[in-house]
């Protein structure tokens, strides 16, 4: 026994010895493993690259009766692995910005597109030729009942477990003035842009929306007219070039898309209608990304707190146009109110309603999304990188054959113009920050 003693004693000890070598050997692994996610994450995309490249050079052995599924999954394929890749990347430190970046870029882009195919290219009915959900303010209104219930239900649970969670009780009359001014500029901002998409190609659309950093600038002045005054006058001077250089790129581009319609009076008139909408959104949306700073900085409202108090408001609002204002429907079909539209796709195409409803979920978290990246770095970054993210979603938009540039030399031009815009807008971008 005794020598049963010694020996587990010796073995304890061979144990105990090389311990501080092991937690050594231990902590130098752990200071690595950074790099090695960072190389794991860099594999992960070149896989996604080649898989994609695969499935796009397989084209040929697709049936013929899935071109919508294979079309729809081109769309989203690099949006789901942007996210894919950052989600995970968000809990590495040293990568936590690009993963936020790529989290933005995955949710914007994704949503523009799937916005874009639910509302002017989902087939409703092939015998009548009718394509999308041209019901824009009542789809919107149901996407914020949707945040609104999916919140507040998540809220409740939260208080049966160990963390709950509680909104920010609004204590002022002027509080809830200022939520409901936020609500307004919320419901103007994506009912209005998602109402010219009945008009506007995808790429139209997101030139346009490239101006908000000229809006942004202009509600700032009105807001805050003495923080634009404490400029230098030489970064003034390069912010005022940048963004009428941006803006004549976007007339330019416009210019051309009018001028490849102009056989068709109906279409020129529609891409009018639909420019002058998403003017009008774009400063609604410059008013609701100001308002969003001052009510994280002023009342103290996270990005779940706006997100939930917003829902129900903006909804209301939002009802309001979707059972009066008569509008153009599909073609060859007479106007109808957005109710009414709803009505003829649940009669014809359910399932259309239910992808309008699965936005709704994702238009709930991308709120958030956007919302937290203001929060946590800037309205002027998060402009920076959504005119990234609306370059890269009209290449891809061109890429997967969502849409065409125009034939001839006005296709050449429009890409010339649309480049220059994005640019324009990028470099105001980048002054802004170096403030």
């Amino acid at each position: 026994r005794h020598s049963v003693e010694i020996c587990s004693h010796g073995s304890f000890r061979r144990l105990i010895e090389p311990l501080p070598m092991k937690v050594t050997t231990l902590v130098a692994r752990s200071q690595r493993w950074p790099q090695r996610r960072r190389g794991l994450v860099l594999a992960a995309t070149v896989t996604l690259v080649v898989l994609f490249e695969k499935t796009r050079s397989a084209v040929a052995n697709i049936p013929a009766t899935s071109p919508a599924t294979y079309r729809l999954f081109k769309e989203v394929c690099i949006p789901l692995a942007a996210l894919c890749i950052g989600l995970p990347c968000r809990q590495i430190e040293s990568l936590r910005t690009p993963a936020q970046l790529a989290v933005y870029f995955g949710a914007q882009t994704g949503m523009l597109l799937f916005a874009k195919v639910v509302i002017s290219s989902a087939v409703v009915s092939e015998e009548l030729g009718l394509h999308g959900l041209p019901g824009a303010f009542l789809m919107t209104a149901i996407h914020q009942i949707i945040c609104f219930v999916l919140f507040g239900a998540g809220f409740v649970i939260s208080w049966m477990t160990p963390w709950p969670y509680r909104p920010k009780p609004l204590t002022k009359l002027s509080d809830v003035y200022r939520i409901l001014l936020f609500s307004a500029a919320f419901a103007a901002n994506i009912g209005l842009n998602n109402f010219s998409f009945q008009f506007l190609p995808l790429s139209m659309n997101l030139i346009i929306r490239s101006c908000l950093p000229i809006a942004t600038a202009i509600v700032q002045v009105l807001a805050h007219p003495a923080k634009i005054a404490a400029k230098g006058a030489l970064q003034h001077k390069q912010e005022i070039l940048c963004m009428l250089a941006g803006v004549a790129c976007a007339a330019l581009a416009t210019l051309a898309q009018s001028q490849a319609q102009r056989g068709s009076t109906a279409n020129s008139d529609a891409i009018l209608t639909g420019v002058l909408v998403c003017v009008v959104s774009i400063f609604a949306g410059a008013l609701n990304m100001v308002l969003a700073c001052e009510l994280g900085s002023s009342m103290q409202l996270s990005s779940l707190d706006m997100t939930f108090y917003m829902g129900l408001p903006s909804a209301l609002m939002l009802l309001f146009p979707s059972f009066i204002l008569s509008h153009p429907s599909w073609p060859g079909q007479p106007s109808m109110t957005d109710f009414e539209v709803h009505c003829k796709v649940y009669d014809l195409a359910p399932g259309v309603l239910g992808l309008a409803m699965l936005l709704g979920v994702f238009a709930a978290w991308y709120n958030v999304t956007q919302y937290s990246l203001v929060h946590s770095m800037s309205a002027t970054y998060t402009t920076f990188a959504g005119n990234f993210n609306k370059a890269t979603a009209i290449v891809i938009s061109l890429a997967v054959g969502l849409e065409k540039l125009p034939e001839g030399v006005w296709g050449h031009v429009m890409l010339l113009a649309t480049l220059g815009n994005i640019g324009s807008f990028t470099v105001y971008s980048i002054l802004q920050l170096k403030q």
